[in-house]
C-alpha cells in the first residue's frame, strides 16, 4: 500500500521537463518516442532506461552495475548526453557578447524539444494515468472536505442525504443539487478574459492608463455536483458560516460569468457541469479566499484548504501621504484574496502588516502592491522573522512548558496585562471628572476643541472631543458584530431600524444631550478603532442621508440645521471624498494608538477614556 505513494520514474509518475523551453518526458514517452531511432526494443528501453543498468552495444542487451564500473547509465546514455548536445552550442553562447546569436540558438532548440516532446502532452499524461477521476476520488475525499455531511444530525436529514449522494455520484443532471466549491481566488489580466477585453480596452483609450483597474479577481472553482448555468441563482457560503453556532455567512447571488480555463486565457462558457474545473467571476466582493456555492442554502461549508507553506516574513506598510491609508487598506485587502499565502492583518497600534513566505515573495507582493492594487506610495519596514523555540528540561512536563511558552507570547509585545479588577483598583475615581464635564452641552464651547493646520497650510482642521457615558461604550461592546456590518454597509434596513432605536433609548437613557443624539443619527461617519470600536465620528458636511444610522423615522426632521458646507475654494487641492477618507483613516489611526497604549503602558486617563469619545469635525 506505501509503495503507492512513492514518487519512481520506472513507475511512469515522474516527469523530466524544462518549463522554460516548454519540453518534458517520462521513461514510459521517451521509449516510445526514441526507441526506433535508437536501435533498441521499445519494451526493453521502457524497463531499462531508469536503474542501475548499461547498454552493451556488442550485446545489444542491457546489463545491470556490478560494483565500481566506468559504464554509463542508460539514462545518461540515452536521454541527458542527446539532450546535453542540443544545449552545447546556446552554452557557448551564453557567455559571449553576441546576444542575438545566443536567442537565436535558444529559440531553435526551445521550437525543436518543444515539438518532440511537448510538456503539455506530457503532463496531461500524467494526470491522466496517475490522478483518480472525480467519480472516484470524490467519494472519499468528501469525508476530509465537508465533513458536515458525515455526522449523526446530517444522516437523518434528507436535503443532507440529497447533497451527499449527489457529490459522491458526481451527478451532473438538471435536477441535481449545484454544490461548487471556491479553493482560491485568481488575479487575471483583463486582457486575457474575452467578455472583459473590449470594456478594458476601452477604458484605456478614455481614460489615464494608471486608473485603470488592469486585473479582475477569479475564483478558481470544482464543481462537485449539479450543472452550474449562467444566469442561476446560488448561495455563496463563506468558510466561517456555522448554524449550529449562529454565525450566518450566506449571499444570494446570480451566476453571470462562468469560465474555462484555455492555457493562459479565459473563454466564457455558459455552464460547467459536475466534475469540471472553472472560473467565477464576480464573486470578489462575496467571497474572502475560499468558500462553497451551492443551490441549497442549507449547504454546509466545505471546510478551507491548509496551506502548508506558512508566512514568517512580515513588515509594516504605511501610505507616503496620511490621505492614502484607505487606497492601501483596499488594496491590501485585494492582495490578500489574491494570493493564499499572504496574510494582513492591521494591529492594535493602527499598522498594517504583511505577511509573506520569503523576502523574494514579499518583494512580489510589495510590487503588486504599488503597481496594481493599491497603486499608492508608500513606506515598508524592515523584514523581520520570527523565531520561537522552546528548550524543556527533563523534568519538565509538556502542559507546564507549552503554559509557560504562552505566558510568553502574551508579554512579547508589552507588558502581561493585569486583571481588570486590580486596574480598576489602582484607578482614582478623580480621573473621570474632565469627562463628566464634556458631558454638558455648555461645555462644548470651551473643552475637548483641538485645532490644527495642515502641512502645506491650505486646510485649518477644528475637531472637538466629546465624552459619552460608560453605560453606553458597555452597551455598544455587546453590539460589536453588528456595528461591524454597519460600518461596511452589509446589515438590513430592519437591523439597522432596530438598531438605532436601542441605541437612541441607551443615549436618552443616560442624559445625552439632544443635539449630540441628532448628530450622531445624522452624521455618524465612521466607528473606531477598527471600525467596529466604540468611539466615533461625526461629520456636518455629509448631507444627513449619507450618515451610517441615518434612518428617516428616528432622526429629528430638524436635522438639516446642523449641516455645514465647506469652501469651493478647497476643491481646487483636493475631492471631497478624499478629504473625507483622509479624516477617517486619521480617526482610525488614533483611535487605535489609544487603544495599544493605555493597556500596555499603565495610562489610566487613557484607559479610562477610551471607548467614550465622540470626534466632531
Amino acid at each position: 500500500m506505501e509503495d503507492e505513494y512513492y514518487f519512481s520514474p520506472e513507475k511512469g509518475n515522474v516527469a523530466f521537463a524544462s518549463a522554460i523551453d516548454c519540453w518534458g518526458f517520462t521513461v514510459e514517452s521517451y521509449a516510445d518516442l526514441f526507441s526506433a531511432k535508437l536501435g533498441v526494443d521499445k519494451e526493453l528501453l521502457r524497463q531499462h532506461l531508469w536503474g542501475d543498468f548499461y547498454y552493451s552495444p556488442a550485446q545489444k542487451k542491457f546489463i545491470k552495475f556490478e560494483g565500481e564500473s566506468t559504464k554509463k547509465a542508460a539514462f545518461v546514455m540515452f536521454a541527458l548526453e542527446p539532450l546535453w548536445k542540443r544545449y552545447e552550442k546556446v552554452a557557448s553562447l551564453k557567455s559571449g557578447q553576441d546576444t542575438t546569436a545566443y536567442k537565436e540558438a535558444r529559440s531553435k532548440v526551445k521550437e525543436l524539444l518543444s515539438k518532440q516532446m511537448p510538456l503539455d502532452n506530457c503532463i496531461l499524461s500524467l494526470i491522466a494515468k496517475h490522478l483518480p477521476s472525480p467519480t472516484t476520488a470524490q467519494k472519499y475525499r468528501l469525508t476530509t472536505l465537508c465533513p458536515s455531511l458525515y455526522t449523526p444530525e446530517a444522516m437523518k436529514s434528507d436535503v443532507l442525504c440529497k447533497i451527499r449522494e449527489a457529490i459522491e455520484k458526481v451527478d451532473n443532471s438538471e435536477d441535481a443539487p449545484v454544490v461548487v466549491y471556491v479553493s482560491k481566488m485568481m488575479a487575471i489580466e483583463r486582457s486575457q478574459i474575452s467578455d472583459l477585453k473590449d470594456e478594458f480596452l476601452s477604458e484605456l483609450d478614455s481614460s489615464d492608463a494608471g486608473t485603470v483597474e488592469r486585473l479582475a479577481l477569479i475564483a478558481f472553482s470544482r464543481v462537485f455536483s449539479g450543472h452550474l448555468q449562467k444566469g442561476k441563482k446560488v448561495y455563496v457560503i463563506g468558510p466561517k458560516h456555522n448554524k449550529e453556532k449562529g454565525i450566518v455567512d450566506i449571499h444570494e447571488v446570480t451566476m453571470n460569468h462562468l469560465y474555462t480555463f484555455m492555457g493562459m486565457h479565459l473563454e466564457v462558457s455558459d455552464s460547467l457541469c459536475a466534475g469540471c474545473v472553472g472560473g467565477l467571476g464576480g464573486l470578489d466582493s462575496y467571497l474572502y479566499k475560499t468558500g462553497t456555492i451551492s443551490t441549497i442554502q442549507d449547504c454546509p461549508s466545505f471546510v478551507a484548504l491548509n496551506n502548508k507553506s506558512k508566512p514568517i516574513v512580515k513588515v509594516a506598510l504605511e501610505a507616503s501621504r496620511l490621505s492614502d491609508m484607505e487606497k492601501l487598506s483596499e488594496g491590501l485587502k485585494k492582495l490578500n484574496k489574491a494570493d493564499p499565502s499572504v496574510e494582513v492583518y492591521l494591529t492594535d497600534s493602527g499598522e498594517y502588516i504583511l505577511c509573506t513566505c520569503g523576502e523574494v515573495h514579499l518583494q512580489k507582493c510589495v510590487k503588486d502592491l504599488k503597481d496594481e492594487y493599491a497603486k499608492v506610495e508608500f513606506k515598508v519596514s524592515e523584514p523581520l522573522v520570527n523565531f520561537r523555540e522552546t528548550i524543556l528540561l527533563r523534568y519538565m512536563k509538556p502542559e507546564k512548558a507549552l503554559a509557560k511558552v504562552h505566558s510568553a507570547n502574551q508579554e512579547e509585545n508589552g507588558e502581561k496585562l493585569k486583571p481588570k479588577e486590580e486596574e480598576d483598583k489602582k484607578t482614582p475615581e478623580k480621573i473621570d471628572i474632565y469627562l463628566d464635564k464634556l458631558m454638558h452641552l455648555k461645555d462644548l464651547k470651551q473643552n475637548g476643541l483641538a485645532i490644527d493646520i495642515t502641512p502645506n497650510g491650505r486646510c485649518k482642521m477644528h475637531i472637538r472631543a466629546i465624552g459619552l457615558d460608560f453605560e453606553v461604550t458597555k452597551w455598544m461592546e455587546t453590539k460589536r458584530s453588528l456595528v461591524k456590518k454597519i460600518a461596511a454597509k452589509q446589515v438590513d434596513p430592519d437591523q439597522l431600524e432596530q438598531f438605532v432605536k436601542e441605541f437612541k433609548a441607551v443615549l436618552q437613557s443616560h442624559s445625552t444631550p439632544k443635539k449630540i443624539i441628532n448628530l450622531i443619527l445624522g452624521y455618524l461617519v465612521s466607528f473606531g478603532p477598527k471600525r467596529n470600536g466604540p468611539n466615533m465620528v461625526i461629520s456636518p458636511y455629509l448631507q444627513p442621508t449619507q450618515g451610517l444610522l441615518y434612518v428617516p423615522t428616528e432622526v429629528a426632521p430638524s436635522i438639516g440645521k446642523y449641516h455645514r458646507t465647506l469652501p469651493e475654494e478647497l476643491f481646487k487641492y483636493i475631492s471631497f471624498e478624499e478629504l473625507h477618507k483622509a479624516i477617517i483613516s486619521g480617526f482610525e489611526l488614533a483611535t487605535s494608538i489609544m487603544f495599544s497604549l493605555s493597556p500596555y503602558r499603565q495610562l489610566p486617563t487613557l484607559r479610562r477614556a477610551h471607548g467614550r469619545s465622540l470626534f466632531h469635525y
